[in-house]
């Protein structure tokens, strides 16, 4: 029996060159202690890197590095194009994306959780839990997404944006390599929405994977528009009208959910209603969250509306810029906001859609279908010169 292969890929950006190869190391002994074919993909996420860096990763490891030639940011699922065309092209069993600065307490213990649905119990796609380490994204956005128009996954997946996935090869390509996949962070989406929509057998292990890093609520909240926008275009019309039919049963008792509950009206509306809250009491940063995360990304999709970010104050503190235990209550009336922002927009179901597809910018990032094209014929060329 032939050995089964896998493509071991990371999108390195800002990592030091020393954490990528010690990450990838570890994962190569590994996996070849396990037995299967390893082929080791890098895109270089970054524009115009030191070449010095690239040719001591290529001397320090055997890969396949793949240079980013294009100034469109944020860029990690181009590389995940990319490294799924290579596993393509190569013909591997597998393929796994991993991020490289992850925390790993035990690597062998993470990488047979990794794999092991897939090895042992046949499953299609790994998508880790990380619910321990969940933050804005996976419980404003991925959680609600789920609940509300996937509900049958909901159990299934605790957590849509890990930063890593697994799966079978040929699977992965059917939604990576359609031209209809983000490069933007909607290409997070895009992998747990089409994986529900094809009927994928999807596990969520846990890895014992850390992510203590925070970004900037200017830097998250434009990932806030990209997946939104992703999710408008996923769906189909009739799980559209599942999220009308969702039942909020655990909604806190405080008095921001009791307002926000009470405030029937679009997305734009439920912005104005929390800009005049701030003017008589100070919110929380981690209340401001429904508006960066939720309500202004459904504001300009719906309601055509944009700006309301320069009313709110935009916290700036990236060590600490929300309190976990709060997120999770004001994670519990998001649903009842995003269906009463669709309800309230007297929109249909295809105007919605419509108006994500048109939407195109500095929030939405400048990726196009053309953009994409043209990218991956210059990504192309360098496959052909290393992939045989």
């Amino acid at each position: 029996m032939s050995k089964k292969s896998i493509v071991w890929g990371t999108c390195w950006l800002n990592e030091g060159r020393e954490v990528l190869c010690s990450f990838m190391k570890s994962a190569i002994d590994i996996l070849t202690k396990i037995g299967l074919e390893v082929h080791i993909i890098i895109f270089d996420a970054k524009y115009k890197r030191d070449e010095k860096e690239i040719e001591k990763v290529e001397e320090d490891i055997e890969c396949i590095i793949i240079r980013n030639m294009c100034e469109i940011f944020p860029n990690k699922n181009y590389g995940v194009a990319i490294i799924s065309k290579i596993a393509y092209r190569l013909g591997t069993d597998y393929i796994a994306v991993v991020d490289s600065d992850w925390k790993v307490q035990d690597f062998g213990f993470f990488i047979n959780s990794f794999l092991r649905p897939i090895l042992i119990e046949d499953q299609d796609i790994v998508i880790p839990d990380i619910s321990s380490a969940a933050g804005r994204c996976n419980l404003l956005i991925g959680r609600p997404m789920l609940n509300m128009f996937y509900p049958e996954y909901a159990d299934k997946v605790p957590t849509a944006f890990p930063g890593a996935f697994f799966g079978v090869t040929a699977k992965i390509c059917e939604i990576t390599l359609k031209d209809t996949y983000h490069f933007d962070w909607g290409g997070e989406w895009d992998i747990v929405a089409n994986s529900c929509n094809m009927g994928l057998k999807i596990a969520s292990p846990i890895l014992g994977m850390h992510n203590t890093r925070h970004r900037s609520n200017h830097s998250k909240m434009y990932d806030s528009f990209q997946i939104w926008r992703a999710c408008i275009e996923n769906i189909t019309e009739e799980r559209f009208e599942l999220s009308k039919k969702y039942q909020e049963n655990m909604i806190p008792d405080d008095s921001f959910a009791e307002i926000m509950v009470s405030t029937k009206a679009s997305a734009s509306k439920q912005i104005e209603k929390l800009i005049d809250l701030s003017k008589n009491t100070k919110l929380s940063k981690t209340q401001l969250q429904l508006a960066y995360m939720v309500l202004l990304p459904l504001a300009g999709i719906i309601d055509g509306a944009y700006g309301y970010e320069n009313s709110l104050s935009l916290e700036t503190d990236i060590s600490q810029p929300y309190d976990r235990t709060e997120l999770y209550h004001i994670a519990l009336i998001v649903p009842h906001c995003v269906k009463t922002a669709i309800e309230c927009s007297g929109k249909s179901f295809g105007m919605i859609q419509k108006n994500a597809a048109h939407c195109y910018g500095e929030r939405w990032s400048k990726w196009t279908q053309l953009a994409q094209s043209k990218v991956m014929e210059l990504a192309d060329n360098q496959i052909q010169g290393k992939v045989l």
